[in-house]
């Protein structure tokens, strides 16, 4: 079944973070319990050596099936678990891997209540997401973008003023940029002090997406495997697609093709919007005096795990590939 709680927000009431953290440890454990056919059916599917191959075979027919019936009952098939077909004890322990696109607010949450569990928070340079971001508005794919109540709680948003009135007047573009400053600012502010968290730049796993892959597995204990690199293989040697949710792309094609679509101005507004994170990814460096409130003081002693360097770094890669309009 598909897990929602009303209980558990998605973006964590500032009163109630520390009450907020065993509810982020029981929605985990509800997401490892569950297996909707969105979650876990999802095309390429790989051979595990926990299932042989009767249970494959098996397992692919109730897909199959769960996927048909869909067609008739809609949504209401999300209540139906696709089996794990666990046919033999596994040679490694079975690993469970989240993803999400927008539970960036949660995360520090998810970090606080498993430090021990690896987090992979990506960041990818601004342009390619708010081209990204039109591209779907555009296509029928995402709802147009907005900033929702809980977003403009968040400390971020407050410092530079930004609340319901003010974002009425922003573009969509504007408040998709607006959003991943604020989201990633908020995420690298609260993460906790000692969790397995790596930050991942998207253009490098695009780059040298079997180096970086490997690399991400290493940091998640995980064994690299065949059927991985095949599969990386296929999609590097692949031609672009304009399959919006398609996962068989070159990487290369994603990385830059907000160059070809973004106006000059849509770049510069970019641009002058994602400076703001820059600036302050700056100032935790020590590059600019650090800010007096509570909270920025619990940043320069050692919070955030931004290290001289990383933060340059980072405010660098969001730099990298955005030029200013000819």
């Amino acid at each position: 079944m598909v897990v929602y709680s009303s209980d558990f927000p998605v973006v964590p009431n500032l009163d109630q973070l520390s009450t907020n953290i065993p509810m982020a440890e029981d929605f985990l454990q509800r997401l490892l319990r569950s297996r909707p056919l969105k979650a876990v059916a999802s095309r390429p599917t790989f051979d595990k050596t926990y299932r042989n191959g009767l249970a494959r075979r098996v397992r692919e027919g109730v897909i199959v099936a769960l996927r048909g019936a869909e067609q008739l009952a809609g949504r209401r098939v999300e209540a139906v678990p696709v089996p794990d077909m666990i046919t033999s004890t596994p040679a490694e322990p079975i690993s469970f891997v989240l993803k999400s696109v927008n539970a960036l607010a949660r995360l520090p949450l998810y970090a606080a209540a498993r430090p021990d569990m690896p987090i992979i928070h990506i960041l990818r340079h601004p342009c390619g997401v708010a081209a990204s971001g039109l591209r779907g508005i555009k296509s029928g794919k995402m709802r147009k973008s907005r900033i929702f109540k809980g977003v403009l709680a968040l400390p971020p948003a407050q410092r530079r003023g930004l609340d319901e009135e003010t974002v009425q007047s922003l573009s969509p573009l504007q408040a998709r940029m607006w959003s991943w400053v604020i989201l990633n600012e908020w995420a690298m502010e609260q993460k906790p002090p000692n969790c397995n968290w790596h930050t991942l730049r998207y253009e490098d796993l695009c780059a040298a997406p079997l180096e970086e892959s490997k690399k991400l597995f290493a940091a998640c204990g995980l064994s690299w495997q065949k059927q991985t690199e095949d599969f990386l293989r296929q999609g590097m040697e692949a031609g672009n697609t304009d399959e919006y949710f398609s996962v068989i792309r070159n990487p290369s094609e994603p990385m830059n093709r907000w160059r070809k679509e973004l106006s000059a101005q849509e770049i510069e507004e970019v641009a002058t919007i994602r400076q703001a994170l820059r600036r302050y990814l700056e100032r935790i460096n020590g590059l600019d005096p650090p800010p007096s409130t509570a909270t920025g003081q619990r940043l320069i002693a050692g919070v955030l795990d931004l290290r001289k360097g990383r933060a340059a770094g980072l405010a660098n890669a969001i730099d990298a590939a955005c030029p200013a309009p000819r």
